[in-house]
């Protein structure tokens, strides 16, 4: 039963079957919680969050279903129910906005396996630019995008990442000016004297 693992609970909307996955929501925040992180209530049968509980506990003794007292609860569902829930069907929660979206669709056992490839889960840069990518563009944008990639300065072939650029070719590079009239021309920057130099084409 390893694969839940991979959430804590899932959207409702996520559920195939929205008439059997009722009867496994947390009757407070509404979803359905990771069956290893629930609570059955031994009166009502009705499951909630570990966290929902610890919060509701704070304001009040009693179900919020069946008006007992929480003390009767189950720590742990039965591994029957966890069973139960985990064949329940479910697609793949991986929905970026106004993309298009992933197929899968499967047991809720079996997602946590899918999201280790599926090419719409979301992954941090492995540059370390701080955004999020899709596993599918992951390449793209370290190759393409990424403002942490990796670049040579076309002039003094120094290798440093793309979002340093403009900085060192303006102020630390022998580069190529415009206005220079001819190959070579002398410039001050702030005190230092250096060359800069036309670019070849």
């Amino acid at each position: 039963m390893e694969a839940y693992k991979s959430h804590k609970t899932l959207e409702f909307k996520f559920f195939a079957s929205k008439k059997t996955v009722f009867l496994y929501m947390c009757q407070i925040c509404r979803q359905v919680p990771n069956p290893s992180a629930a609570v059955e209530h031994a009166d009502c049968g009705k499951i909630f969050c570990s966290p929902c509980i610890a919060n509701w506990a704070r304001t009040s003794e009693l179900c919020s279903s069946c008006k007992k007292p929480f003390h009767d609860s189950r720590p742990n569902l039965s591994i029957a129910l966890k069973r139960t829930m985990l064949s329940a069907v479910v697609v793949c929660p991986n929905t970026p906005p106004n993309s298009e979206k992933c197929s899968w669709e499967g047991e809720w056992e079996e997602l946590y396996l899918h999201e280790r490839e599926c090419l719409y889960t979301l992954l941090p840069c492995p540059c370390k630019c701080g955004k999020e990518i899709m596993r599918k563009d992951v390449e793209q944008h370290t190759k393409i995008d990424c403002s942490n990639k990796i670049v040579t300065c076309s002039f003094c072939q120094k290798d440093l990442t793309l979002n340093l650029l403009k900085e060192h070719e303006n102020n630390c590079c022998l580069l190529y000016t415009s206005d220079a009239a001819d190959d070579m021309q002398c410039v001050d920057l702030g005190g230092r004297r250096i060359i800069k130099k036309k670019k070849k084409k």
